[in-house]
């Protein structure tokens, strides 16, 4: 469910518009680039929570994940536009894909006792297999190591 802000919050050159997801060490915004000339573009801003900030095991594995991400081009693996700190917090640009998540279309079908057809459970399986192959045989274009 998506928590509507009541101020904008300016985060960098980015303006965060909605928080979309919470979890235990980050939080997901829909932001908006402040472009030039009023050209705008619509994000996902993943930011490290305060409290972790200064926790140096996980802001390595918040950069590894950000560092192995940029280097990921499928249809099926969200493209990672920056990595970097603002206002103390380390935070990722990802691309911003419009929709409701699994989650929210599965919530919806219990409710009217609806469920996937065997043809759509495989087509999704299929999919979401063929981004994380891509994922696993993906090499870094520096040093050539997977």
């Amino acid at each position: 469910m998506m928590t509507q802000m009541s101020n904008f919050e300016k985060f960098g050159k980015y303006i965060l518009l909605e928080k979309l997801a919470a979890g235990g060490m980050a939080e997901v915004y829909l932001a908006k680039s402040a472009g030039t000339g009023g050209v705008n573009k619509f994000v996902a801003i993943k930011r490290i929570l305060p409290q972790f900030s200064s926790n140096q095991e996980f802001i390595d594995m918040f950069h590894e994940e950000a560092k192995v991400s940029v280097n990921l081009t499928h249809s099926n693996v969200v493209s990672i536009y920056e990595f970097g700190t603002e206002k103390g917090q380390f935070f990722i640009v990802m691309e911003f894909v419009e929709g409701r998540n699994l989650r929210q279309i599965i919530n919806e079908m219990k409710k009217s006792n609806k469920t996937f057809s065997l043809d759509q459970a495989v087509y999704m399986i299929k999919e979401a297999a063929a981004g994380l192959n891509h994922a696993h045989r993906c090499t870094d274009s520096q040093s050539g190591k997977p």
